[in-house]
């Protein structure tokens, strides 16, 4: 008699499991999320849809769409809407890799696309970051091949927070005529982006989302934007399967945020500044941090002598959850990630903090 494991595929059984950790109650700092609600207008927005969730939300979808498009300033031929950049890897990876295919990645850096693309049977490929956490184009440029379909680019990174690639950098790696994925799901904090490349290249995605600047991290709505080649047969994957792929309060959440991008951008600006205090008071207790470009600061505790693991554990044990970048590829164990806090949470950081190193 047939077990079940008999009829899973080898890939799933062979794809490396993520444990991302429990998320308890408490003062949450671990995935880089807006720490602010988003604004009364979408809360509207959100609430209203629930009425009508009776429909399927196609006609909202047209709506946000539109207002995504006037956003980014790309025609929505170019655009698709995605259940969370997350799903944009697995669409990726079931659109674009075969058994045999290789992705080239660098470490440390977000891994999800690594999974879906083991799960579609393709290999990974990584080139390690340099001292400065940035990409070591020589070793990089050496590793892609016949085999490479796919060069993946987080950017800023993840966990990192700095920018590893250069325009330069991304330039050359489209010039190989690979697919190149460069993902910006921190746009609104780094304020950079490599999109004007989009009227240049036909090979480039980008990935955005709204969890981060816009505060919908619940809602997940993320978009890719490409050349309409791309997205067509992307769409083709996300549409035949699953055509309703968001649910109607989200892509309501989605359009009243971009209709209210001020909304954002003051927020935005006030993360920042908690940021920046943030930093200058780690120092103190002789923790750094690279200069970040995201929601979250990768910080070094070489000199306090304590270990990722050892720093986690002790501020979940006083309610406040960071991240163990233990997790990520090719990190040594003095690096964590702590997202920044509400002003009104930021004593209770420090203190906690304080009473560790002491």
């Amino acid at each position: 008699m047939n077990r079940i494991e008999d009829f899973v595929r080898d890939e799933i059984k062979k794809m490396e499991e993520i444990s991302w950790g429990e998320t308890p109650k408490g003062i949450v700092l671990k995935w880089g999320e807006n720490p602010f609600s988003p604004s009364e207008k979408v809360a509207k927005a959100v609430s209203d849809a629930v009425k009508n969730s009776n429909r399927c939300p196609d006609p909202l979808k047209k709506d946000a769409m539109k207002s995504l498009s006037k956003y980014t300033g790309v025609p929505p031929a170019r655009i698709l809407l995605v259940n969370g950049t997350d799903k944009a890897f697995r669409l990726l990876a079931e659109t674009f890799i075969e058994k045999g295919d290789e992705v080239l990645s660098f470490s440390p850096s977000y891994m999800v696309i690594d999974s879906a693309v083991e799960m579609m049977g393709g290999k990974m490929i990584y080139s390690k970051l340099n001292s400065a956490f940035e990409i070591y184009m020589k070793d990089a440029l050496r590793k892609i091949t016949e085999k490479t379909k796919m060069i993946y680019i987080c950017n800023p990174n993840n966990p990192t927070s700095n920018f590893i690639a250069t325009d330069k950098d991304i330039r050359t790696f489209l010039e190989t005529g690979k697919i190149v994925v460069v993902d910006e799901a921190y746009y609104e904090f780094s304020e950079k982006t490599c999109s004007i490349l989009l009227e240049e290249f036909d090979n480039l995605i980008i990935l955005r989302s709204l969890s981060k600047g816009f505060g919908l991290a619940g809602l997940r709505v993320g978009y890719v934007l490409s050349s309409e080649e791309i997205i067509k047969y992307m769409k083709k994957v996300e549409d035949t399967i699953e055509i309703f792929n968001i649910p109607m309060p989200s892509l309501a959440g989605a359009k009243a945020a971009l209709d209210d991008a001020e909304y954002m951008k003051s927020q935005i600006k006030r993360i920042k500044m908690i940021k920046d205090e943030l930093a200058e008071r780690l120092k103190a207790f002789g923790i750094t941090c690279l200069e970040s470009k995201t929601s979250f600061l990768f910080i070094d505790l070489k000199q306090t002598g304590m270990t990722n693991a050892e720093f986690t554990k002790k501020m979940k044990e006083n309610g406040i959850i960071v991240k163990d970048c233990s997790i990520y590829k090719d990190i040594e164990s003095r690096y964590a990630h702590i997202g920044i806090p509400e002003e009104n949470d930021m004593g209770n950081v420090m203190d906690t903090i304080s009473r560790i190193m002491s």
